[in-house]
């Protein structure tokens, strides 16, 4: 098989456009700097995760004092501060569901905790 002149052209051309390509990424891969990335760079926002999962980890809405509260789901300072002055001013909780008798705890809010705590030691 024999290549006319026009084959011939495509050939030279490509190989051409190859070799200014490979060119072109040795001198741009020289002049570039070197891209490091670290861990430390991107720091973990310090954030207490508690995953109360076992009945070892139940926490006991009668004795738990607000920074204890405070790891429910839902449950903030102010909310946890709240169960405590309802404890105080009501007497103990006789069932975990009596926590909704505190303003800021809704039917969402305790089924979202509601395995996780108790009422009993």
């Amino acid at each position: 098989m024999k290549l006319g002149p026009a084959e011939k052209s495509i050939i030279l051309l490509a190989l051409a456009l190859l070799v200014i390509f490979a060119v072109y990424t040795v001198i741009t891969a020289a002049a570039a700097p070197e891209l490091e990335i670290s861990a430390a760079q991107f720091p973990v926002p310090e954030r207490e995760y508690n995953i109360l999962n076992t009945s070892d980890a139940l926490i006991n809405i009668n004795t738990a004092d607000s920074e204890e509260l405070a790891r429910l789901p839902g449950v903030g300072t102010v909310l946890a501060e709240r169960i405590v002055q309802y404890r105080e001013e009501h007497g103990l909780f006789s069932f975990p569901e009596d926590i909704l008798n505190v303003s800021g705890i809704g039917e969402a809010k305790f089924e979202n905790m509601a395995d996780m705590i108790t009422v009993s030691g």
